[in-house]
């Protein structure tokens, strides 16, 4: 002992008592430190882990499939609702995004929407070549390539929802894509011009300054094909969920 009171008395010198404080408290610190790195690098690693599965949820949902593979990937459904043709309308949440799937009479997904709800949560939608298509959350309307059609609407005189329909033939498996900027996702409209809900004539120079603001927050993949297909799709259709249905959510 004697040695070692010396030994740390010609290392930083005063009284070994204070010295040896000194260095508990040092060590302590360092201990205290090195677990707060440790406790944050494991929270930051299940979060990212989290993220990756529920981008994994979404690139797994595809028309075609039964609504029962919906809910096996995606769990039990929030809002189950009559559509039109004796069609189901079903909404899922959950944490990052929306999934909206309308089945035909056979319980087959005819059409589904994804809705990001966190600005870190992205998913990329692809064509069958891997080319993207668009970055939910992060894509402009100004980006997508020939849109097919517009569409709107809204609640007590306000646009809140906004849609363009594209068709990329071969690419995109010969199906209509739909991309919205729904409400009740990420984000939200920019200034909508008047030009917009006056005689349904848009000034162009307004909708080219609203196409290169607004941000797409949905994509959805219907399995009506050809260049007309959206015309099948009913004009008041809002891709993605409806505020009453996720209200409590």
């Amino acid at each position: 002992m004697a040695f070692n009171i010396s030994l740390v008395k010609q290392i930083i010198g005063g009284p070994s008592d204070f010295g040896i404080g000194w260095i508990v408290i040092l060590l302590a610190s360092v201990i205290a430190i090195l677990a707060t790195i440790v406790t944050c690098w494991k929270w930051i690693s299940t979060r990212l882990k989290e993220k990756d599965r529920f981008l994994q949820m979404a690139a797994q949902l595809d028309t075609g499939a039964h609504i029962s593979y919906f809910i096996s990937v995606l769990g039990n459904p929030v809002s189950i609702s009559p559509n039109e043709a004796a069609t189901q309308e079903y909404i899922f949440v959950n944490k990052y995004f929306y999934v909206q799937a309308v089945t035909n009479p056979d319980g087959g997904v005819s059409l589904f929407s994804v809705t990001t709800r966190r600005k870190d949560f992205k998913p990329v939608l692809k064509s069958q070549f891997g080319q993207v298509l668009v970055v939910l959350g992060e894509t402009t309307f100004s980006r997508l390539a020939n849109p097919k059609k517009r569409r709107f609407s809204g609640d007590h005189g306000g646009i809140t929802f906004y849609s363009e329909s594209c068709y990329f033939g071969y690419d995109g498996s010969y199906r209509m894509y739909f991309f919205s900027t729904n409400p009740n996702g990420l984000g939200s409209l920019p200034m909508v011009p008047a030009s917009f809900v006056e005689m349904g004539e848009e000034d162009a120079a307004d909708l080219e300054r609203f196409r290169t603001e607004a941000i797409i927050n949905t994509y959805t993949i219907s399995t009506l094909s050809g260049p007309n297909g959206d015309e099948n799709v009913p004009s008041h259709t809002i891709f993605g969920p409806k505020t009453y249905q996720v209200r409590v959510f």
